[in-house]
C-alpha cells in the first residue's frame, strides 16, 4: 500500500492511500464525479457543527447527487448524507 500524504497534524487521516482508493474505483467500476460550482455555492440540510474547508461541500455534492459521502473524518460521521468507513466493516 502506498504512503498517502500526512494531515497538517502530521498523522495520516487514513491508512487507505490515494492510488489504493483510484485502484479500489476502477476494480468497482465506480465512475468518479466532478465537483461543480453548485456543490460549492449550495447550503447543506443538515448543518455542520463547524466549518470545514473540504468536507462540507462534499457533503453538499453528496446531498445534491442523492449520494452518500464515504467518510473517514469523525467529523462527519453523524451527518445524513455520509458513512462512516468504520460501519461497512
Amino acid at each position: 500500500m502506498a504512503r498517502c500524504s500526512p494531515s497538517r497534524s502530521g498523522e495520516r487521516r487514513s491508512r487507505i492511500s490515494f492510488e489504493d482508493v483510484v485502484t479500489v474505483q476502477e476494480v468497482l467500476n465506480m465512475t468518479f464525479l466532478p465537483m461543480n460550482m453548485h456543490h460549492v455555492a449550495n447550503e447543506l440540510e443538515t448543518p455542520l457543527d463547524h466549518k470545514l474547508l473540504f468536507g462540507g461541500p462534499l457533503l453538499v455534492q453528496a446531498q445534491e447527487e442523492g449520494l452518500r459521502l464515504l467518510a473517514v473524518d469523525r467529523s462527519l460521521f453523524d451527518n445524513p448524507f455520509s458513512t462512516a468507513t468504520h460501519e461497512l466493516g
